[in-house]
């Protein structure tokens, strides 16, 4: 069972020059690893290998400081313990996907050899769907471990940096499927991505089906009800109160069901 931590603030990013504006009041760190200080982050790597096996514990950094003939001193370095370790693989992940939007071929793809009929959203949905379905594939080498990470981040003193994280892991997967316009779909999407990712994951640490064929069909199927349902939402305050209301019962989800 993981210990109680104390809430705290997250960092702000320190280098400029891996700083993306993806909207106009948001600057998001591409690369927040690299924050960390060295010896820092070499524990938690070495950490994170361990926790296939043990879990995202004290036990995993106690073990890999002693790896790595680090005095005892990882209670201070790193006070969270546990969640300490979470916000680092959640970080790594995010990081990754910026990586490899950074390093994907110039060369524009092919022509398509048929018409692409689907209409803006629909293709934005699609490469969201992708984005997605490419993040939570990084969960699975923990997968053992994913529920107990989830309740550990939805508890009430680690909310709002857990928030914080999703947050940026929506920021960059809107950035990445190619939405660039500051208007009001920026936000509803956004939002809309924050839910379904969380949704996803908590589907994701009960599905039992091969190589977890389920849960990408289940951030399919989320996303198509998304737009479909923001496309029967009369007003902007209507579907801002949705996707508020959407927000808690996905948090309330991941507590009753975790």
């Amino acid at each position: 069972m993981f210990r109680t931590v104390r809430s705290c603030a997250v960092a702000l990013p320190t280098r400029a020059s891996t700083l993306r504006a993806y909207h106009s009041i948001n600057l998001i760190n591409t690369k927040p690893t690299e924050d960390y200080n060295p010896k820092t982050k070499k524990l938690l790597d070495a950490a994170m290998d361990l926790v296939p096996s043990l879990g995202f514990t004290d036990q995993a950094l106690t073990l890999a400081s002693r790896r790595l003939g680090y005095t005892d001193t990882t209670p201070l370095v790193l006070p969270k313990g546990p969640l300490d370790l979470i916000v680092y693989h959640l970080r790594r992940e995010r990081e990754k996907l910026a990586v490899a939007s950074e390093t994907a071929p110039a060369d524009p793809p092919a022509a398509p050899t048929t018409p692409d009929f689907r209409t803006k959203d629909q293709r934005l949905d699609d490469a969201c769907h992708e984005l997605i379905v490419q993040r939570l594939k990084g969960n699975i080498p923990v997968i053992e471990h994913l529920d107990n990470a989830l309740a550990l981040m939805v508890q009430p003193q680690n909310m709002a940096e857990s928030l914080s994280e999703l947050g940026a892991l929506s920021d960059e997967i809107v950035h990445q499927a190619g939405h660039r316009s500051s208007d009001f779909d920026w936000y509803t999407r956004r939002a809309s991505i924050s839910a379904v990712y969380a949704a996803s994951e908590v589907y994701m640490c009960q599905d039992k089906s091969k190589n977890f064929e389920d849960t990408w069909k289940f951030v399919k199927s989320s996303l198509e009800a998304r737009r479909g349902l923001q496309e029967g939402v009369g007003n902007v305050g209507q579907w801002v109160s949705f996707q508020g209301i959407a927000s808690v019962m996905v948090i309330r989800s991941l507590m009753t069901r975790l």
